[in-house]
């Protein structure tokens, strides 16, 4: 070994290491090692499911994930060609990455973590392309938006068949989706950008591209005869939960106590036990950063360096469309392209479930499954085919603008922690291909920039639905900088995001709901503006901005006031009664967590049960929800039928996608769903979706809920109809169980930021260490849990930090263990056993 070790790790009491070294590799090497050490179990798993063979490790639950993965992502080689063509530094960095996360392993053999002895599964060496399959997943999947048109065609197709009129059907098509952002919309930037897609009339649409949507109601998985096609791409089994959402804020300097900016960040990415990301600090070959990295990968994708902070949004640009292919009457595996019948490239794959893993998750063991794959390979480009028709003999293949680009731009993005400024990092990112939103804050501007890679479309097609093979094209692409959506200083003083659309006039994309009238982008803007109001800002009213937002109701403020005009009207006193509940209700703000009612019980000050009884204070949350469950049948049953969506307000602690199901706050913390309706009941929609009585049909509804919710609490007095107060649940990802919090809208991971102060706090739930010991099972079994894994849980909770330091003398403060490593060394001997830090 060299007299001086490469690398030195400060870990302080949450289990968070500040690493230290010279060289890029010895930085990867100090990150992997500290990263095994706290989530190697987790960090197994992340890589089999981005190789789409996690069954083999996992069991039978998790093979609709690997077909998923299979069928969209990449196989082996490609994954490899994507190292392969990265840059000398960033093969330094994944290599250093890769030999400390053996390091490690190799350690950690004397004690591994519990879910590897209970699986039967020894986690094998890690290897620089496991980290290429984590990104490919984690960014291919949630950093690339669109696809929808295949749900969007059967939306419409159904439409068509009820309402028995193509031209009727297209208008009220419209209602749902409007392909570019309304005036309306509350856009993070002023001024209007132009999105260069508009809805095109109905005269103008092709008609065999709307004669095609009526498959899309028969659509199954490509190469199944039954199963859901789902439009977003999204995560299924030990992943299930997982997006990318989140919300942010950054404030300029004149409306601060400082004088200078502030910021938070929320990146939403599920509630996981442990987390999909990792709190580490990284500080040398010119990097000096602390915050967050994504499980299985190194570098800091969201935090903050001594001169600037940072975070970011997803950015849900469009960026994927469906071609609809006609297939062969005869052969499965052609397709008409341009004039001629050509082969797909195809593979058949064999999934094998683990026994083992199957009775850990307390199922039967199941045979293995075969599955056939699919790619179109037309213009130099390769396109997986998702989707079929069987009986209409269509097929449907995706092209996306990013393929194969996962790993070039995750490793331009963890550079952000070497530069210097915000503006440098907006040039850094000036040809960023994946949708995102970034915020900056340093001690004298803040700067938002939104990134992607959006296709030029042609306007002789409409987006929202599949185009047939003969009309589909691109004429380029636009990419970062070309987007033309970025802005420094506001003249509202902040720049507030949370996944909302850049700017009015903008491509709204083809998700139907998304970036129109009404957003949950509305509630963080109103308390913004409330704080505002009262004066400049300190960190600590930063903080608050960041809980109420979180626990107001960003989804009811919009319709419940128009159900209280309603209910007010009418010669029935139990819906009078329940207007008064709604009144009350906007009164404090829609808020979840109303707090002691006198404010004589600071243990209770702010929390979600002012007087303890385990029940919402506000009834009208109950009155709300069975109103608006009754209106979803009225209004949109008779034109969509059975594809009308369920709404759901109770956060599942078990997410099943299939369902379609919204994890953190359920149908309380998106509105997506409600747009429609709210624009319909301010008669700004161009069907008659009331069938001119919209006050009859409102009243109806509240009758109806009057009494459902009458029958639940067995009493006829609105006061009385308060709903235990939920929760939500923290999924496990390995032998812990479910913990749960109160519901709320929230941010996975939180950091509150003063850069000129050099001031920062963050919390990350329930913990940042992961490493469930054999010994520790059984009791945690039980719900005996170490400490350690959930130490960061009641702080969450309760909406309070601990310190976030990046200066060396603040993280030497809070360091209770000094790892000290010779990178060098251990880089030419990965495997060997043995061979230990010096602590």
């Amino acid at each position: 070994m060299t007299d001086e070790p490469d690398v030195e790790l400060l870990t302080d009491e949450y289990g968070v290491s500040h690493v230290y070294a010279d060289s890029r590799y010895a930085l990867g090497y100090g990150q992997g090692y500290a990263q095994a050490r706290d989530r190697l179990f987790q960090m197994d798993v992340l890589r089999h499911v981005g190789y789409g063979d996690s069954a083999g490790v996992l069991g039978p639950s998790q093979v609709a994930s690997d077909r998923q993965v299979r069928r969209d992502l990449y196989t082996r080689e490609e994954l490899e060609r994507q190292y392969e063509r990265s840059t000398p530094e960033a093969k330094e960095l994944l290599e250093g990455f890769a030999a400390g996360v053996n390091r490690r392993r190799a350690q950690a053999m004397r004690d591994l973590p519990a879910e590897f002895l209970t699986l039967g599964h020894l986690p094998e060496p890690w290897d620089p392309v496991d980290t290429v399959a984590v990104l490919a997943y984690m960014i291919g999947y949630f950093g690339t938006f669109g696809g929808h048109e295949i749900g969007n065609a059967a939306r419409f197709a159904r439409l068509e068949e009820r309402l028995a009129d193509r031209a009727a059907a297209y208008e009220a098509y419209g209602d749902l989706n409007w392909l570019r952002v309304p005036e309306d919309h509350t856009a993070t930037l002023d001024a209007p950008r132009d999105g260069g897609e508009d809805a095109l009339r109905f005269d103008d649409v092709p008609a065999e591209q709307l004669d095609l949507a009526e498959a899309a109601l028969g659509a199954v998985p490509w190469g199944e005869r039954e199963g859901k096609v789902f439009g977003l791409q999204r995560a299924t089994g030990a992943l299930a939960g997982f997006e990318w959402g989140s919300n942010a804020l950054v404030v300029s300097g004149d409306r601060t106590e400082t004088g200078s900016p502030m910021m938070f960040g929320g990146p939403q990415m599920g509630y996981f036990r442990p987390p999909v990301v990792h709190e580490v600090g990284l500080h040398g070959a010119g990097f000096d950063c602390a915050g967050i990295a994504v499980v299985g990968t190194p570098g800091v994708v969201i935090g903050r360096t001594p001169e600037f902070a940072w975070s970011v949004t997803s950015g849900y640009d469009d960026m994927r469309d469906t071609v609809a292919l006609r297939l062969h009457p005869t052969d499965d595996d052609r397709y008409y392209w341009r004039g001629r019948w050509r082969e797909f490239r195809t593979e058949e794959v064999t999934h094998s479930p683990s026994r083992l893993g199957a009775l850990a998750d307390g199922q039967r063991p199941a045979g293995g499954e075969t599955q056939q794959l699919a790619w179109v390979e037309e213009s130099g480009a390769t396109m997986p085919v998702v989707a079929w028709n069987p009986t209409e003999r269509v097929a449907w293949a995706q092209r996306t603008t990013t393929r194969g680009q996962e790993l070039q731009a995750a490793l331009q993005w963890s550079e952000l922690g070497a530069l210097d400024s915000p503006k440098e990092a907006e040039e850094h990112l000036a040809e960023f291909p994946f949708s995102f939103n970034f915020l900056f804050a340093d001690s004298e501007e803040v700067r938002y920039v939104h990134t992607g890679r959006i296709p030029e479309r042609p306007d002789d097609v409409d987006p929202r639905f599949p185009v047939p093979a003969d009309r589909f094209r691109w004429h380029g692409t636009r990419v970062g900088a070309g987007l033309d959506c970025s802005g420094t200083d506001p003249e509202s003083g902040y720049f507030a995001q949370w996944n909302n659309a850049p700017a009015t006039g903008w491509r709204a994309g083809d998700a139907e709901g998304r970036w129109g009238s009404i957003h949950r982008a509305d509630l963080l803007e109103t308390v913004v503006d409330e704080h505002l109001a009262d004066g400049p800002l300190s960190m600590d009213g930063v903080e608050s901005i960041l809980q109420e937002a979180a626990t107001r109701d960003p989804v009811a403020r919009h319709s419940a006031p128009i159900l209280a005009d309603v209910a007010r009207e009418s010669d029935d006193w139990i819906l009078r009664a329940m207007a008064d509940e709604l009144d009350a209700w906007r009164e404090a703000g829609y808020t979840w967590a109303e707090g002691a009612a006198d404010g004589d019980d600071p243990e209770r000050d702010g929390g979600f049960d002012a007087d303890g009884d385990g029940r919402y204070d506000f009834a009208a949350m109950a009155i709300w929800e069975e109103t608006r469950r009754e209106l979803q049948e009225r209004v949109f049953g008779p034109a969509l039928g059975d594809l009308t969506p369920e709404l759901v307000f109770d956060p599942p602690l078990e997410v099943h996608p299939e369902e379609d199901e919204f994890p953190h706050a359920g149908d309380h913390g998106r509105t997506d769903r409600d747009v429609t309706l709210v624009d319909a009941l301010r008669g700004e929609t161009s069907h008659d979706w009331f069938d001119e009585d919209r006050d009859a049909v409102v009243e109806d509804a509240l009758r109806a809920a009057a009494e459902t919710l009458t029958e639940e609490f067995d009493s006829d007095d609105p006061a009385d109809w308060r709903r235990e107060v939920r929760t939500t649940g923290f999924s496990p990802m390995g032998g812990l169980p479910v913990c749960e919090i109160p519901m709320v809208n929230r941010g996975s991971w939180n950091q509150v930021v003063s850069p000129v102060e050099n001031r920062a706090r963050g919390v990350l739930a329930p913990s940042n260490v992961g490493h469930l010991a054999m010994r520790e099972l059984p009791g945690a079994v039980r719900g005996s849990v170490p400490d350690q894994l959930e130490d960061q849980l009641a702080m969450y909770e309760e909406f309070d930090y601990k310190p976030f330091p990046v200066a060396r003398r603040r993280v030497e403060e809070r360091a209770e263990r000094r790892t000290l490593l010779d990178a060098e060394t251990l880089g030419r001997f990965p495997r060997l056993f043995g061979l230990l830090g010096r602590d």
